[in-house]
């Protein structure tokens, strides 16, 4: 008979998975992050490119974030403890996928929970609006877009920033990832749905 792990291989076992598991998610990143900012390079091309040019790489890309955005769903449902955080990935690569966000290279950022890259960014943005170089719709629609993804990570606001987002918020605008003004159709909802599907997909490979 095969003898039982002992407690080293054990805990060799279970290193190699949070390894492996480590990789995975690492690759993940890199390629969700390569593909959102292949969008937003495209949209600043825009003006230079046809429009057949223009749609074509577009598909191209929201092809690929589907297709990531299935390898994360077959992770989740090979290991439960990942729904939650790979969910926030799904997320991200949901509203590039709808075109909820204009900068989707933000989007990024927000699934790897980096809220000071998300102000470096607005940093920028102020700095470019103050020197001449952004308009000020363009810098107000950036704007809100960081500041939302912000307000969902649970970051503090300042009273000019809850103004700014406030007033966008009541147009109904950026309302696919606000959970806020989506109610039960938003954020928490759809990472619920995750879980729920994850879960009966984990099921399902265990019964059979």
């Amino acid at each position: 008979e095969k003898a039982p792990p002992t407690a080293t291989s054990a805990d060799a076992m279970a290193s190699h998975g949070v390894s492996e598991t480590s990789l995975l998610r690492t690759n993940v990143e890199e390629r969700m992050s390569t593909l959102l900012q292949q969008l937003g390079d495209l949209e600043e091309l825009r003006p230079e490119i046809d429009d057949e040019e223009y749609e074509g790489l577009k598909e191209e890309t929201r092809e690929q974030l589907r297709e990531l955005e299935e390898q994360l769903q077959r992770m989740a449902e090979g290991d439960l403890s990942l729904v939650d955080e790979l969910g926030t990935y799904r997320l991200a690569i949901q509203a590039a996928i709808k075109e909820a966000f204009k900068t989707p290279e933000v989007l990024a950022m927000f699934a790897k929970g980096e809220p000071m890259a998300l102000r470096g960014k607005l940093q920028q943005l102020r700095e470019s609006r103050d020197l001449g170089r952004l308009g000020k719709e363009d810098y107000e629609q950036q704007a809100r877009e960081i500041l939302l993804l912000l307000r969902r990570m649970g970051e503090a606001l300042s009273s000019e920033e809850q103004s700014l987002l406030g007033d966008q918020a009541q147009k109904g605008l950026f309302v696919e990832l606000d959970g806020d003004e989506l109610g039960a159709s938003g954020v928490e909802s759809i990472l619920q749905q995750a879980r729920d599907a994850d879960k009966k997909a984990h099921a399902t490979k265990e019964a059979s």
